[in-house]
């Protein structure tokens, strides 16, 4: 009897410790896959402000066809499994636009919740903006 009240005990211990510091762990795990994308989109911004200072015009392209040399310039090349997918390309107003959005299969699997980053260059080429947008209230994670 004592041996079931003292894994009662243990495991009662265990789930507690799991349950609250799940969160914890999974935010931070969370803030470490922005900062990658954050990074990838800062080495895209500086390979297109290259290529618009080069050629007068920026590489622009669609998620999932990101061109191998951009690809290979921002440290992608080879990554078949991304949390993140990128895109370039104009708003109306001309502005440059840069988005990393979180993968579908990583929201899905719940390794992520449904977030965009979104960078913007004024086409006048002043201000940038950066910003995170969560685009619903779901959480990633087990709850």
């Amino acid at each position: 009897m004592r041996a079931i009240i003292s894994l009662n005990w243990l495991l009662g211990t265990l789930f507690f410790i799991v349950a609250f510091g799940y969160p914890v762990l999974d935010k931070q795990l969370v803030n470490g896959k922005k900062t990658t994308a954050e990074v990838i989109v800062a080495r895209i911004a500086e390979h297109e402000n290259r290529q618009h200072q080069l050629r007068n015009q920026y590489d622009l392209f669609r998620e999932k066809e990101m061109p191998d040399a951009i690809r290979k310039e921002v440290g992608l090349e080879g990554n078949t499994n991304m949390e993140f997918m990128f895109s370039a390309f104009l708003a109306e107003n001309g502005d440059l636009m840069i988005r990393a959005r979180a993968n579908d299969k990583a929201v899905k699997e719940g390794r992520l919740p449904p977030l965009t980053y979104l960078y913007r260059k004024a086409s006048s080429g002043g201000t940038t903006t950066k910003e995170w947008t969560k685009l619903s209230g779901a959480q990633s994670g087990l709850w």
